[in-house]
Formats: structure tokens, sequence, C-alpha cells
């Protein structure tokens, strides 16, 4: 399972549905303003919270305010924006997308609906209130396998939860609606048991999880202190990632250089790496320098080869 479509619809200098092919290595390239970083961060909240981890427009290293500042400003009525990914499986593709709006009461913005759509069917959920249930099924088309499904806003914490036991065909006492739909549901969920179970399996149980990380700006330091262990996305971690890997893992350091080199050389950024340690050991006067912005990245890619499967986004 890997994904291979990034959407988005209604954000900031965004109208219309945006659709952004996603690869291994996927580079954005624009001038200021243009909405470069508007893409990283709305693919940054949307992977967390595809990874149950909530929904925050502003955590590091973002910031991108309130619904209103968000959200496009249009002459439409219903302010809302979305956004989706589009999952390759084996035999299907499966997209979900997620609209938000303002929260009510509030400023911020929250989960409105999520729409699972497969190549013969839909799913549509959307918040309620007031509905006396936890969840009720309104719309059931048998023969295009579309539902509708409303449920209180308290639910979406354990959205995923939820829908994966939907998709392994079984429904809480909570879920009201005609007997013949409820079964129509769970005969057409039942039957794409295996990719949707994929998609909303519990969260210890998925595969890797893509990973967005901010513009790079470099930020070179006469000194590094070693003890300080932490991951920047910003990239300002790579230094004495460098210097640990070259004293700790010889072999590693070696095969890393050797392909960092080789970047270098082939893109004709820089034509050598050097670490260099005026101390006898990791202490705060140990010193890394990098010829580049490209390095930094290049250098936290391949430092992270041990993941499974990782997705960088580059900006110019």
């Amino acid at each position: 399972m890997k994904i291979t479509q990034f959407t988005m619809e209604e954000v900031r200098c965004f109208s219309e549905r945006q659709t952004l092919e996603i690869r291994p290595l996927t580079f954005l390239v624009g001038e200021n303003s243009t909405g470069k970083t508007t893409a990283l961060a709305c693919f940054h909240v949307l992977a967390n919270y595809l990874r149950s981890k909530g929904v925050d427009f502003n955590s590091h290293p973002y910031s991108m305010g309130t619904f209103k500042d968000i959200v496009r400003n249009s002459r439409k009525k219903e302010k809302a924006f979305k956004l989706g990914v589009t999952y390759q499986l084996a035999d299907e593709l499966v997209e979900l997308t997620v609209e938000f709006v303002q929260k009510k009461g509030g400023i911020e913005p929250t989960v409105g609906s999520i729409t699972v759509t497969l190549t013969d069917g839909e799913i549509v959920v959307k918040t309620g209130s007031d509905l006396g249930v936890g969840m009720r099924l309104i719309d059931a088309d048998k023969e295009r396998n579309q539902y509708r499904i409303v449920c209180e806003p308290s639910y979406w914490e354990f959205f995923f939860a939820l829908f994966y036991r939907f998709s392994r065909g079984l429904f809480p006492d909570s879920l009201v609606g005609e007997s013949d739909e409820k079964n129509a549901l769970a005969k057409f969920l039942e039957e794409r048991r295996n990719s949707l179970g994929r998609i909303f399996q519990p969260l210890g149980r998925r595969g890797s999880s893509a990973f967005s990380m901010s513009p790079v700006r470099s930020q070179p330091k006469r000194t590094y202190d070693p003890t300080r262990e932490f991951n920047d996305p910003g990239g300002s971690d790579v230094p004495m990632l460098l210097m640990r890997t070259k004293v700790t893992q010889t072999k590693a350091w070696d095969a890393l250089k050797k392909q960092l080199v080789k970047f270098g050389k082939s893109s004709g950024l820089f034509q050598n790496l050097e670490i260099r340690n005026p101390g006898h050991s990791l202490g705060p006067h140990s010193n890394c320098n990098s010829r580049s912005e490209a390095l930094v990245l290049i250098s936290l890619m391949s430092a992270m080869g041990s993941v499974k499967s990782c997705r960088f986004w580059c900006v110019s």
C-alpha cells in the first residue's frame, strides 16, 4: 500500500481541486507565495490525522493560523476546505478525502466529513448533532454502493478504529438504520475487507507513514552540542547525526559518504564531504561543516535508509 496522490481544495490560494502526484521523491518548485509551504503543511497535517494523531494546523514547524486563515477567501456561503490522499492497493485505488469546517463555537478547523471512494462505491461519514443516537445510516443506494452516515462529533476521536471494525463487518449498537440497508453496507464492506482493513487497521499494525519535512534552511554553526539529541524538521540536527555515524558506525559512514559524494559530484553541488572533530571525543566543541542545503536534505534521507517507505518533499 502506498500513497500516489495528494489533493487540496479551497485552501488559501488553491481554489478548485488540485492534485499532486506523489513519488518516492517529490519536488515542489515555484516562486515565493505560490503555495509550496501550504501544500507541505496540509500534507503534514493530513498524514498525522491518518495516523490517529489528531488535527493540528499549527504544529511545529508549520503555523497556518485559524480556520479563516486557511480556507480560501471566496463568496461561498458554506465555508469548508478538503484534503485527501489516494492509496494504491494491489488491485484498486482507494481515495480518502477529509473535509474541514470551522469548529462550532471556536476558530480552529475540525473534521466535518470523511469520504472513502472505491472503484465501485462510496461511503460518506458526516458530522451531525442532536441525533439522539451515536450514528445513523441516513441514505443507502444499494445499486451504486453509495452510503451516507451521520455521527456525533465525539465519534471522530476514534473514527479510524471504528471504521476498521466496519471493514470487518462489526457494527456497533450505536449505528441506527434500516436493517436491509445496514445488511447491504455490511456486504459491501465485507467484499472489500482486505483493502479497507489495510487502510484503517490499528495504528501499531499499519505500514510506514509518509513523512513531510519543512523547507530546509541550514544555519551552519561553529560548534555543535552532542548532548542535545533531537530531530529537527529543518535539518539542524544532521551535522551531529553525521558525526555520530562516523565515530560509532565506521562501515555505515563509509557507505553513506560514498553515496553523498556521488550525489554531490553528479549534481555539481559539492565535490567532497569532511567532518572534523578537533577534540578526542564527541564533546561540546565538535564541529561539522556542510557545504549546502541540498547536502543536509540528502544526508537526512540517506541516514533514514532503514525506514521502509519515506517520502520527502523539497522546495526551491
